[in-house]
């Protein structure tokens, strides 16, 4: 899905006063700051962005003196990030920094401090969260950012196995953004999600349930479900067992996954829990099965099955006490 690329004047006025004066502090403190991240990403498409991030050349004390108040974030000072509390929200600024060994396919042990935008830039996951932008200076793109996003295309910075094998919760942001975007990852980026999918074992519940609700909330949700059911499944183990289940019965055209997937997409976007429940309301299907002397296929019991299912699922990714009570009550319906 082509994304248009709106001009300088455009993005400048999205930017908060408060974002602005972060940036002006800087300068006047003698120090480089850039936007990066999403948030280039998201003005660049004429979106307002959510959160703010800046890249620096300052280091983490320096910019905790700055800014008074400053709090250390994402690992302290180990990971050179600082958190500035302005305008009523928050603005992470990091250090410019190259990771250094990943061990745990999340974060890296440690960041090693760098004075080139360019090398911090370079450890991003896709060409299109790879960008830096200044209203004064316009845009900094040295992957390619903007003719991926014209394209609709998601493309691994380097190597894109090495990109997912060093945190695997980049391969469900991908998928995440096929669904709120319409983006489609370009072949070896593709290649390389389904690869390292298994590593998604080893990222903890709270991450994965973060990315699978924005990605079962997307307007193109339909589309990255089918095309990444088995992606997902790495990520939501109670969820393999439906994916290309053939159901072998007349009153289904479709195998268990597809007919959960266009179930979910058939309501609106607006009730997260009627899309969880949805998502997971015939888990029970696969262990409940059976085959009449006819070869017509039954799953007695069915909807109680995928009722436990969906409880001990939504138990290990960490879900809210409310959401999960709620969603199972309708899987059971």
């Amino acid at each position: 899905m082509p994304a248009p690329v709106f001009e300088n004047a455009e993005r400048s006025q999205m930017i908060p006063s408060y974002v602005s004066e972060i940036l002006r502090r800087l300068d006047d403190a003698g120090y480089e700051g850039w936007l990066v991240g999403g948030c280039v990403r998201d003005m660049l498409m004429g979106r307002s962005p959510g959160d703010w991030d800046v890249a620096s050349n300052a280091l983490p004390p320096q910019l905790r003196e700055l800014f008074g108040g400053a709090v250390y974030e994402n690992g302290g000072e180990r990971h050179g990030t600082v958190a500035v509390n302005a305008g009523g929200s928050v603005v992470e600024i990091t250090t410019y920094c190259v990771d250094g060994q990943y061990i745990d396919h999340r974060r890296p042990q440690s960041v090693r401090y760098v004075s080139s935008l360019i090398d911090d830039l370079a450890r991003r996951d896709l060409t299109v969260n790879a960008m830096a932008y200044r209203p004064d200076k316009g845009i900094i793109d040295p992957f390619g950012g903007q003719d991926d996003l014209r394209q609709g295309i998601l493309r691994a910075v380097g190597d894109p196995q090495k990109r997912f094998g060093e945190d695997a919760l980049r391969i469900l942001r991908a998928v995440r953004f096929c669904s709120q975007l319409g983006f489609e990852p370009e072949k070896k980026t593709a290649e390389a999600m389904e690869l390292c999918a298994p590593d998604l074992m080893y990222i903890s519940g709270e991450r994965i349930f973060s990315e699978l609700k924005r990605i079962i909330m997307g307007p193109n949700a339909l589309h990255a479900l089918l095309r990444y059911g088995d992606v997902v499944a790495h990520a939501v183990p109670a969820l393999a067992p439906s994916v290309g289940f053939d159901q072998q019965n007349h009153h289904h055209i479709y195998d268990v996954w597809e007919h959960s997937i266009r179930a979910l997409a058939s309501v609106g976007t607006d009730d997260m829990c009627l899309r969880l429940a949805l998502l997971f309301h015939d888990t029970g299907k696969p262990a409940s099965f059976t085959v009449d002397h006819k070869g017509e296929g039954h799953f007695y019991g069915h909807a109680m099955l995928s009722a436990e299912i969906t409880r001990d699922a939504l138990t290990r990714l960490k879900c809210d006490r409310h959401t999960l009570e709620e969603v199972t009550w309708l899987v059971h319906m």
